[in-house]
């Protein structure tokens, strides 16, 4: 034997408000409050609700304003963190002090750049990355010591040629990057 349908309660009258609230679909508040699409039209035909796509779009609109304000401020704290990884490097005694930092702003750097590619909405990037650049010409130019051995060789473009070149020391590594900047090599 078919159990009886669930009676409609106040309750249920409160959740389809909020719901409807939040710019869920038709659909979607069927779905989390476990009723027939009939049935929540109905009630929400009998409140003064209705599903109009204006509605939706606006509700999404505002979800995706503030995803992008959520993540301007993750890129900020990004790039906070990247500042006070450059004072750190002022700080630094030892090679070993320098490769720490240096990995941690390298971390630093690849998720803000992952996270422009995730997001490319620029919301503000351009103005990021020209404070990054202003950072990344402090660093290099903090390290420079000229035949200081690096910990690890790098290898780097020689933008001249475009072939992969090792680089053992800080000075071999800012004269080639001075000419990757000139070249625009990114």
């Amino acid at each position: 034997m078919a159990t009886p349908p669930r009676s409609w309660t106040a309750e249920d009258d409160k959740t389809l408000a909020e719901l409807h609230g939040q710019g869920l679909s038709l659909h979607a508040i069927s779905k989390q409050m476990g009723r027939a699409k009939r049935t929540i039209s109905d009630h929400a035909a009998k409140a003064g609700l209705s599903f109009d796509r204006a509605a939706t779009e606006r509700a999404t609109a505002a979800s995706v304003k503030d995803a992008k304000s959520r993540q301007a401020k993750l890129k900020l704290d990004i790039l906070t963190e990247l500042e006070r990884a450059r004072e750190r490097f002022g700080q630094a005694v030892t090679p070993r002090d320098f490769q720490a930092v240096g990995q941690g702003f390298a971390s630093g750097m690849r998720a803000l750049a992952d996270l422009a590619r995730i997001a490319p909405d620029d919301g503000g990037l351009e103005h990021a990355q020209s404070v990054l650049g202003r950072i990344l010409v402090a660093i290099e130019l903090s390290l420079v010591d000229g035949g200081a051995k690096l910990l690890n060789p790098v290898r780097m473009a020689d933008p001249e040629t475009g072939e992969t070149v090792l680089v053992h020391t800080e000075g071999e590594w800012f004269d080639l990057r001075q000419r990757q900047i000139e070249e625009g090599f990114k």
